[in-house]
Order: C-alpha cells, then structure tokens, then sequence
C-alpha cells in the first residue's frame, strides 16, 4: 500500500495540489503527507512529516494521565509544519512558554521510505521541566542520510509527573507518554522507510536519564535495541527522582482551592483549571526554590517509584537500588558527558550564586547527601572538604571561576556519569566518551570565555550531532571536520552497534576493572580512567550515604 501511495503522488506531480517536493504515506491513523528538503550541507535530500501525533491529546479528563492510543483522522494528514511545543518553563532563560497540551507528536525524518533503516529515537528534555529542541531547533541533517531520525514531544513539568497517590495520577505520565511513542514507532515506522527491529533509544539531559529507565521498565520492554545517553543519568543531582513529589503536587491543588481527602475530586478540579494557570503557578513555585536549583535540585515535579493501584507502572525502585541488578532491557550502551558540564550556567554563577555559595553552606553539599537529612555539623564538615579540595586556600569568588565550574561540574553530574558507567558495565556492553571538542558551535561552553575559562558546557555535544538553529549554519572545515568526527561515531553505533568500525580505530569497551573511554576534542584520543583521582575523593565523601 505504501509504496502504490508514493507512486501514485509521483505520477500526479504535475497537479496544482500536490508538489513533486511532497510525499505521502499511510499509518495506523490514516495518510500523511510530508515534504522534501534539503540538508544544510547541500549534499542530500529527505523526506520530513511533523506534529504527527502518538497519543490522543492529554486534555479535558485526560490531562495527567497516562496516555491513549491516537484517534484515526479522515483524508490526508498535513505533516508539513511543525506542531506546537507543550507548555513549559525554562529556568536556564527564565523564559515562560505556555505552547499548548495538544503536543504529544513526533517528527520524523527519512531519506528514503523504500528501505529498511536502522532507527535513532531521540529524547531532549531539560530537568523535566522543558524541552530543549522546541520547535525542531535539532534538525537531522547530520545522521539523516543513514538512518531514519524520530523526535517525538513529551509532557514537562506538573503536566507529566503531578502524583497525588491515586490510579489516575500516580506520576510518569511523561514517561508513560514516551513509551506510548516507542510503541507507535514500532508498529509504523516501515512506513517511513524504518525498521522496528533496529531501535536506538538516545536523549540528552533528562532524555538520556529517561533512557536507563526505559532499560529498566518492563513497559519498554522489547520495543528499542541500543541506547545511547549524553549528559545525564538519573542519579545526577538535578534530576534524580524526588520522594516529595506528592507534596508539592498537593501544595498545587491548595492553591487552586482543590486540595482534598478524595483524590479523584482532587484530580477532576485540577483538570478543569485553565492550562496557562497551572503552568504559571508550577513556575511560580520553581521560582521560589530558585536557590535549590541550576544543578543542584533543579526540578519541582520529576520522575517516581510508582505505588501500585493495579495500574502498569513505569518506575517500581530507586534508580541506585536498581542500578545493582542487570538492566530488564539489556541494550548495549553508549554514553558521555562535557567536560565542563556547568558552563550552561556560568553566567548564572556570576550573577548571583557563587555569593549564595559562601552564605548557604549547605549548596557545597551534593543533593543526594543533603536528602539524608544530615546533621548542621555534617553538612559544614562535608562542605569544608570538599570547599578545600576544590579551592585549597581560595575564596569562592568570579575570580576563580575555573574552579567554581570544575567542583559544580564534578559534584552535579561528571561523579554520578563515571558511577553509573562502573554499574551498568557490568551488565551491558558499555562504551564511554568525554567531550572536549572546542568550536564556534559551544554554545554554552563561549560563556565560559569573558571567565577565562574554556571548555564544553551542558548539551554542547548535541550541536555536533544536529545542526541546532540558533547557530550559524554556515560552517567552516574545522567545524565540518569536529561534526563528522562526533557525529560518525553516533552513526556508527546506530547502524552497526559499536561507535567505531573504522580500521583505523579501535574503541573498546568501557568495564569497572578496565576503565577506556574516548576522549573527543580536535582528534579521537582513547584513554583510561577518567577522572581517577577525583573519583576516589567523591567515593569518600559518599561513603555512608549512598546504598
């Protein structure tokens, strides 16, 4: 049926209503049309179709739930423009977008819909509270020739994970609404020239987060087959899972007077209130924990150990509780973090926080310590230890900014990467990267500069593997040549299941007794041990509080 549709738009091309750069094609729901377009390289063509939807929309008595299969639509589906992003607000920005609850789509990008192609998934996501590829800022002209890219949009914030201890809204809708779009991927994805039995699985931040849970979920089970994640684990402090999830979700209904003891009446007044309401009192309340958040504990409303109410349940244990035991989907992985994770958040430093950071002594403390409610004594002894390590007889100040970065760095997110690579290692075959490349296309790692510091930032890597809008997408051979060397290796991976099947190069597997990893910057180096030293201190000052 598929390939008689395509045949059938190529030899009416010539009507006024349909164009030769337009294709279309049939899912479960019904035809769709996409488009064809241009790679920014000007070497390559492929076919788009966007806002195509997963799931029905989550509004009305579906808001906060776990999702529904999509309604088939009559005629043809126009899948040439982008959807709305979901409502959500950004903390890095501080910038408020209230988009729309009718967001649960994928884009979907293929050079060739005839083939059968090996399949990249991509998750973005920031701190569960927005995503970062609004409006198809990631295009997938990088890996699009070889492969068929999907992005598909998820719930943020209260909307995907408001918990109040009921059936309906027991948390992880948000992950509830990636499943329900892996699930859709697999039944449709032939179509788009994809093939189901070749999945990978990759996000960035809370995307690659959500990726070891869904290898730990049997409502992922079975539907990808490799995964990749960049720069977050769900152990790091600005996204781990929160216990008191609950609470806050409780202190939302209260102030729209729809606190009570029944939590389906709870549940039914919440869903009548005005979206933009919610997502501004949501954002109101991240704005008054300000300080406890950019890589400390970011986020308000995040992921659960889900209680049983005969309802499937995405997560059932804590992430370092699981992290002991073999994975259920047992994929093989591929990962790394920036060097300089917090240069995202350099200028946030200067502003206001390295202050706060010589008053509030408990900021020095990693998150995951301070939820074992330690004593004041504890805390200033932890946080002088590690305040000593990092700047020996210095002050905190703008003026060692190097140092500010590497502790934050280390403490928030480098220590929990290394961690869960030594764990998950032992089950998986596990390849592990550091990220140093230096470019124009840093485009967090540039705030860095006016510090006098260099270096990778959060998310960074992401722009070598797609070309992300606001840059400049004019690109110079140094530039070309740092994306096809990052980008090759995704590929690689994707396609064959190793990051690197050059002769040329040989990247082994990362293990707890044999710690190689790669090391990107002008060239692919391999190395051994990363951050060795480092490790051992952070080992210590964890011992007794971590399981």
């Amino acid at each position: 049926m598929n390939t008689i549709l395509i045949l059938s738009v190529v030899a009416v091309c010539t009507i006024q209503t349909i164009s030769c750069d337009e294709i279309v094609i049939e899912v479960e729901q019904g035809l769709l049309k996409g488009r064809k377009q241009e790679t920014i390289t000007k070497d390559s063509t492929y076919y788009s179709f966007e806002n195509v939807p997963f799931a029905k929309p989550p509004i009305g008595s579906l808001r906060f739930k776990a999702p529904e299969k999509p309604e088939k639509w009559e005629g043809t589906r126009d899948a040439t423009a982008q959807g709305p992003m979901c409502p959500q607000y950004n903390p890095i920005s501080d910038a408020l977008n209230l988009g729309s609850e009718d967001c649960l789509t994928c884009n979907i990008y293929t050079p060739d819909t005839s083939k059968e192609l090996p399949v990249l998934f991509f998750l973005s996501g920031f701190a569960y509270f927005f995503d970062a590829d609004v409006l198809g800022l990631y295009g997938p002209d990088f890996l699009v020739k070889d492969m068929v890219v999907v992005k598909c949009q998820y719930r943020n914030d209260v909307f995907g994970f408001l918990n109040l201890g009921i059936k309906d809204a027991p948390g992880n809708a948000a992950m509830k609404d990636q499943v329900e779009a892996l699930k859709w991927v697999n039944k449709n994805i032939h179509a788009f020239g994809g093939d189901p039995k070749r999945v990978t699985i990759s996000g960035v931040c809370t995307g690659s987060a959500s990726v070891y849970h869904h290898m730990m979920s049997p409502m992922s089970s079975g539907l990808f087959h490799r995964a990749i994640m960049m720069s977050g684990v769900p152990s790091c402090d600005a996204i781990y899972l929160e216990n008191n999830v609950m609470d806050k979700s409780l202190e939302l209904a209260e102030r729209f007077d729809c606190k009570t003891e029944d939590g389906a009446e709870m549940l039914n007044c919440l869903q009548a209130i005005p979206y933009e309401k919610l997502i501004n009192s949501s954002y109101s309340m991240a704005r008054e924990e300000f300080t406890n958040q950019l890589f400390k504990k970011m986020s308000t409303f995040v992921p659960v150990v889900e209680d049983d109410f005969g309802q499937e349940r995405f997560i059932t244990e804590d992430p370092y509780t699981s992290l002991n035991q073999a994975p259920l989907n047992k994929v093989k992985v591929l990962m790394g973090h920036s060097e300089k994770e917090t240069l995202l958040i350099v200028n946030h430093y200067d502003e206001y926080l390295v202050d706060l950071y010589n008053t509030s002594r408990e900021l020095l403390v990693p998150y995951k310590i301070l939820r074992t409610n330690p004593t004041p004594t504890e805390i200033n002894k932890i946080a002088d230890t590690i305040k000593d390590y990092y700047f020996n007889d210095k002050e905190i100040s703008v003026e060692n900014m190097k140092e500010f970065v590497d502790m934050t760095s280390d403490s928030s997110m480098t220590y929990d990467q290394i961690t869960f690579a030594k764990k998950i290692s032992q089950f998986v075959d596990t390849y592990l990267f550091v990220f140093n490349s230096i470019s124009s296309r840093n485009l967090y790692g540039q705030e860095g500069l006016k510090f006098g510091v260099e270096g990778v930032g959060h998310s960074d890597m992401v722009a070598y593997m797609f070309p992300y809008a606001p840059l400049n997408m004019t690109l110079d051979e140094n530039t070309k040549a740092l994306i096809t060397q990052f980008s090759n290796r995704m590929i690689d991976f994707v396609v064959r299941g190793h990051p690197s099947c050059s002769a040329d190069f040989s990247w082994p597997k990362f293990t707890p007794e044999n710690r190689d990893y790669v090391e990107f910057t002008d060239q692919v180096t391999l190395k051994k041990d990363p951050k060795g030293e480092i490790m051992e201190f952070w080992d210590d000052v964890y011992e007794g509080y971590l399981p």
